[in-house]
């Protein structure tokens, strides 16, 4: 189990890599949208954006509302920490299956 948010961020991109999806870690700084998650992916055709945390940390007001625009574009938004990782698998899985034709 990770020890620390870069513990929760590494173990999201080991289940990325995992499912063959793309991903990036936006840089914050200023020609960036405050609030813009931790790391941003395409699974499937998907886009998702995962807000990492550790512990009790919440996200700020910013990133609650950076995940709300997201997921009203139709994009899938969510916030992960040490606890939830098992259900984030469980989420990338569900998205990497392809239907055959």
């Amino acid at each position: 189990m990770p020890h620390n948010e870069h513990g929760v961020k590494e173990a999201v991109k080991r289940r990325l890599k995992k499912v063959g999806a793309w991903w990036t870690m936006p840089h914050q700084r200023g020609f960036s949208q405050a609030g813009v998650p931790d790391i941003l992916a395409c699974v499937n055709g998907r886009f998702l954006a995962i807000e990492t945390k550790f512990g009790n940390n919440k996200p700020t007001t910013r990133q609650t509302q950076q995940i709300e625009l997201i997921e009203k574009a139709g994009g899938i938004a969510l916030v992960v920490n040490e606890n939830n990782l098992e259900g984030l698998e469980d989420l990338l899985n569900g998205l990497a299956i392809r239907e055959e034709p």
